[in-house]
């Protein structure tokens, strides 16, 4: 039986494609994690963010969207290493964090001091991770993590929620959560 010759370049195309997105999946899934730490998590405050990753390409930005409010966190200069440690409700000098409430309202943290809003405990916030200079935080190209302030408070380790296809997640004990490049 002859295939004619439209269907066949397409299933090349396809199965070109398809190579394709295994390739971005697993090298993203093995060159870089990100997770919070949810090892006496307080309820009352944001968590501290891990990001592990492999290569070049450091996080230039890191974004926490919810319910409420987005924030983007810049860092002034490269992280160091491949393993860089957030506290989200505190991040300190050397970070400026920019935050929009869901009402258009507006300010810049600078060097990290400055008011940041208290997390709502229930509402699920998504922790995007991007190797770009963003302008929205909802970006992520290096990783990204969802999860609850009430969920963090019961867990001890480092909390990863697992790819969007699952809604489940994997807590880490914190020596096992860097990546070894």
């Amino acid at each position: 039986m002859d295939i004619p010759r439209r269907h066949s370049r397409l299933a090349v195309r396809g199965a070109a494609l398809l190579a394709l997105s295994f390739v971005v999946t697993s090298c993203s899934a093995q060159n870089a994690r990100v997770g919070v730490l949810a090892q006496d998590a307080p309820r009352d405050a944001l968590p501290t963010a891990m990001i592990t990753w492999c290569g070049d390409h450091a996080p230039a930005h890191l974004g926490l969207t919810g319910d409420v409010y987005e924030m983007l966190y810049t860092p002034e200069s490269e992280p160091e290493g491949n393993l860089l440690e957030v506290d989200l409700a505190d991040p300190g000098p050397g970070w400026t964090v920019e935050v929009e409430l869901r009402n258009g309202e507006t300010w810049t943290v600078e060097d990290g001091r400055g008011y940041i809003p208290d997390p709502m405990t229930h509402y699920q916030y998504r922790l995007g991770v991007s190797t770009d200079q963003a302008e929205d935080a909802a970006e992520a190209d290096l990783g990204s993590t969802t999860f609850t302030i009430n969920r963090l408070s019961r867990e001890e380790g480092v909390y990863e929620s697992l790819p969007d296809d699952d809604p489940g997640y994997e807590v880490t004990p914190i020596e096992g959560f860097a990546l070894e490049c």
